[in-house]
Formats: C-alpha cells, sequence, structure tokens
C-alpha cells in the first residue's frame, strides 16, 4: 500500500475499512477543550481518549461540532439533539442507573450528572470516552455521534455511559470539540482516526 500523505490519503480500497491516525493531542496542562478538524476524506472518524482529567469535581464531557472549520464550535441553544444512558457500580456491588436526554441543547452531552456524580477530579478519578461520527460530510442528513465513556465517578464509583446525539442542522460537519461542562480539562491522551471512504 502507498499514501500520498502519511495520514490519510488511501491509494487503495483493500485498507479502506481500516483506521488511519489522522491527530493525536496529549494533554498534561488545563485546556479548556480539544479540538479536532475533519477533513472531508472519509466516511466516519472515530475519537478515542484515554485518561481524562478534570479540573472541577463532579462535571459532565460535552462535544460540540463546527461548521466552518474550526472557527467555532456550535454552542447556542437548539443545535442539537441527544441521549445518554448512566450506570454506576459501588464497592458493595450496588447498582444506579440514571438517563437524560434534550431535543434542544447548546450540546452533546457524554456523561451525566443529572441523576448522580458525574467525572471526578479526586486520586484515581477520570474518564475514558470513544465516539463514532457518522454522516460528517453529507449533506442529506445530520452529522451523528454515538459511543460509550467508563471511568470513575466523583463517588469513586465505576461508572459507564452510552450516547447517542446529533446536530440538527444539516450540513458538513468539519470539526469536533470535547470539553468539560464547567472547568478545565488536565490531562489526557485523544486521538483522532479516519475511517473508510
Amino acid at each position: 500500500m502507498r499514501v500520498d500523505h502519511p495520514n490519510y490519503v488511501l491509494r487503495t480500497s483493500r485498507y479502506a475499512n481500516r483506521r488511519i491516525l489522522l491527530a493525536r493531542t496529549d494533554i498534561s496542562v488545563g485546556v479548556a477543550s480539544v479540538s479536532f478538524a475533519l477533513p472531508a476524506t472519509f466516511e466516519s472518524y472515530e475519537l478515542v481518549a484515554s485518561g481524562i482529567l478534570v479540573q472541577t469535581d463532579d462535571v459532565e464531557l460535552h462535544v460540540r461540532f463546527s461548521t466552518d472549520a474550526g472557527a467555532t464550535y456550535l454552542s447556542a441553544a437548539g443545535s442539537y439533539e441527544y441521549y445518554g444512558a448512566h450506570v454506576y457500580f459501588d464497592v458493595t456491588f450496588s447498582a444506579g442507573f440514571s438517563s437524560q436526554g434534550s431535543a434542544s441543547a447548546t450540546q452533546i452531552a457524554i456523561s451525566n450528572t443529572d441523576a448522580g456524580p458525574g467525572v471526578g477530579n479526586g486520586t484515581g478519578e477520570g474518564s475514558n470516552v470513544r465516539i463514532i461520527m457518522a454522516n460528517a460530510n453529507s449533506d442529506a442528513m445530520s452529522g451523528f455521534i454515538h459511543g460509550d465513556a467508563s471511568g470513575t465517578d466523583a463517588s469513586a464509583r465505576i461508572s459507564y455511559s452510552s450516547f447517542t446525539g446529533r446536530l440538527l442542522a444539516l450540513g458538513r460537519v468539519n470539526g469536533l470539540q470535547i470539553l468539560a461542562s464547567s472547568g478545565n480539562l488536565t490531562g489526557g491522551k485523544f486521538s483522532l482516526y479516519g475511517v473508510g471512504r
């Protein structure tokens, strides 16, 4: 196989369904958000984030989209629709469940504080996230994401979230941003992959 660009311009279809690493960002100091450009080269994208640490205790993780190559990320009321389900387990194997959603949101929530603790900032607390983005290059459908998150919440419990969401307006999405609902992201390894075309 030969590639013209070391990351994403494929010359053969044999590898079309493999993930191609497009970009990676590692953070160890506080930043408001982590953002990635989405080149118009792939049918779908996958963002894998490991060891996300947060400045503020008990927060949600959010995703926002850009339609202007990252110059701005959409945050107006009514920009997104999403749904998420959240499960947690404590050391006594007691479990809890909560869900949340909105048909008119300023972001897509990928973890939940509505009915329990969010991502914690204590020792050993944090989150890991996997996001799949489809229809980013479609003018006929909204940009959709789905994925899951796991980690230790603000009550030091193992937690798992599953989520899906979309941009309500039609049109190409060419940027993806992850941020906390309050405070900075203070750690994590973020890798963006392109998948087939």
